[in-house]
């Protein structure tokens, strides 16, 4: 198999093998699939790797490899083989060959050397993405599949709008800096703010995610949205008005993950903080925000995922993830409780997990840059009150919260779900107790060293303050308000109600235009019941005021410059 086909082209494989196989057979293939082409990506790329095909007098590069993809290429075979031990029970081959058909488009796109290859893998996301979603097979994921596959189409296609046009007035088909001051370039940085996740284009993440199937949960969350970010520092890498997009982005979520009833929505909402982060790390562009977004795209992966897996094991055993139906669980399933704490505290930053490091550099690239020091304390609290959110919802509300509900029936997840959720836990705690692992994550080669006593006891003080604060709000009557079954209006109230209202109103005013017009035509050739035509031009004109009539038609014909 040539290296343009490594190591894309055998998850491709594995999803074939897998969509004909019985459902054991593709349990196992979906597992050795990522080993496999592990090894031989480790044996064929390497940085400066590349491989072109030429189609139709177009030289397209369809591999280029460097250090800061390959560094996404390592992290989407680990989310693969810790998604395929997850579902190794599931007993369905589309989640298995979906699981691989979603893998291979991220590979592909984000080794992609030119533009029109990522386009292709772009869709192949959205196909992968859309199974994964779609193979919960409830009548909500089939609805959320649907809307998930519109986004990611509308993506593409605007996509492939900036595509030609850039291409078309430039030349070049090279996907590397591109700018927004070149044609077609604000319609590639809107293809991948969709798939990031930009405010008013947010829905599908929080919408598909929590109603995909228990594979979908265990990786969507690694793919779709790191390669909208990937895109973004490649292409656009120092672009102002990413700043305040990713601030803004990183602000939207906060109220609706306090409110919300389904801690898998709560997840989703959260996911939106460190994207908008990491976006406004992308705005900056300097190489310690480039180095924060490689390594902090990696840990946001691990700890996410091991969230979505809890949970999905969580749905597994209880049947439900609402967090007015939790609490107590802590004693039944004390692997996936354990797991959790972890995470929530990784998604804190906290000293002794990975991600300390890795938001570390994200924050100190915005606090070297140029921009305001308020940015920088806004988005530093931002951390404090993430973690406040998951710890509280999550891992307090979910599992550590008394329960009168008696839970002895419940078991702790079944060993292939225990095992995945702890990889990624052992990963960031060996992270976190040797930092020195991480520095293979930095693929500008920063020298930016953010861990001493001084930053370690200022994290240590800003999560103390963040629990300190809800504590204080909690006795004044400000805690969590009371939990409801439906979800809050959020930006898909535009499209998915406002819309759709403004074109009922629009069809009911073109079919009173349509009335009204069939009505006058009526009026004015009505004929009497004796046979003459009284209506309006049905009678006899004068001469003069035919004469009229033809002296206005000549004027408004001279007006608008008709000749004959």
């Amino acid at each position: 198999m040539p290296i343009e086909l490594l190591p894309a082209g055998l998850f491709l494989l594995g999803a074939l093998i897998a969509g004909f196989s019985n459902q054991r057979l593709a349990a196992v293939v979906a597992l050795l699939t990522p080993v496999i082409a592990a090894l031989a990506a480790l044996a064929v790329l390497s940085p400066g790797a590349s491989a072109s095909w030429t189609v139709m007098a177009y030289e397209l590069e369809v591999v280029r490899a460097d250090h800061f993809n390959l560094i996404l290429v390592g992290l989407f075979h680990l989310a693969a083989f810790i998604a395929a031990i997850y579902a190794l029970e599931v007993r369905d081959r589309l989640q298995h060959a979906a699981l691989m058909v979603y893998i291979a488009g991220g590979i592909g796109a984000v080794l992609a050397g030119d533009l029109i290859s990522l386009f292709v893998f772009f869709e192949l996301i959205a196909l992968g993405g859309t199974l994964l979603i779609m193979a919960g097979r409830t009548e909500a994921s089939l609805r959320a599949g649907v809307r998930y596959l519109v986004f990611q189409v509308a993506a593409g296609v605007t996509l492939l709008a900036g595509i030609l046009t850039y291409g078309s007035a430039t030349g070049d088909f090279t996907f590397g800096a591109i700018g927004l001051d070149q044609p077609g370039g604000w319609l590639i940085l809107l293809a991948f703010g969709i798939k990031s996740g930009f405010p008013l284009v947010h829905g599908w993440l929080v919408d598909a995610y929590p109603k995909a199937s228990l594979t979908g949960l265990a990786v969507l969350v690694a793919v779709t949205t790191k390669v909208g970010i990937y895109g973004l520092t490649r292409g656009f890498a120092g672009e102002s008005v990413l700043v305040i997009i990713g601030t803004v982005m990183a602000l939207w979520p906060l109220f609706y993950a306090l409110v919300e009833n389904d801690l898998r929505r709560v997840l989703a909402y959260t996911m939106m903080v460190q994207l908008g982060i990491m976006v406004v790390a992308a705005g900056i562009g300097s190489d310690l925000a480039i180095d924060g977004i490689a390594m902090h795209i990696v840990m946001d992966v691990l700890f996410k995922m091991t969230l979505f897996m809890a949970l999905g094991a969580v749905l597994y055993r209880v049947g439900t993830t609402r967090a007015d139906q939790l609490g107590g669980l802590w004693r039944v399933m004390p692997i996936t409780t354990v797991c959790v704490a972890v995470a929530v505290a990784a998604n804190a930053a906290m000293p002794l997990t990975g991600a300390f490091m890795s938001k570390k550099l994200l924050v100190g690239a915005i606090q070297y840059s140029d921009y305001p020091v308020t940015l920088w304390l806004v988005l530093l609290s931002l951390s404090g009150i993430s973690m406040m959110y998951l710890g509280v919802r999550i891992l307090w509300q979910g599992f550590l919260r008394p329960s009168d509900v008696p839970r002895s029936d419940i078991r702790e997840a079944p060993w292939p779900m225990a095992v995945a959720m702890l990889l990624p836990v052992a990963l960031l705690l060996l992270a976190g107790a040797m930092p020195g692992l991480t520095e293979f994550m930095r693929p500008q080669g920063s020298d930016y060293w953010p861990i001493n006593g001084l930053k370690i006891f200022g994290q240590l003080q800003l999560v103390a303050f963040a629990l300190l604060a809800y504590v204080l709000l909690a006795r004044l009557g400000f805690g969590l308000p009371k939990s409801r079954s439906s979800a809050w209006l959020d930006a898909e109230w535009l499209y998915r109600r406002g819309l759709i209202a403004v074109a009922i109103k629009g069809r009911d005013a073109l079919a009173r235009l349509r009335d009204q017009s069939v009505a006058l035509a009526g009026r004015l050739f009505q004929a009497p019941g004796d046979g003459r035509l009284s209506a309006t031009l049905g009678r006899t004109w004068p001469t003069g005021s035919m004469a009229l009539w033809v002296a206005i038609l000549l004027a408004v014909l001279l007006l608008f410059g008709i000749r004959y």
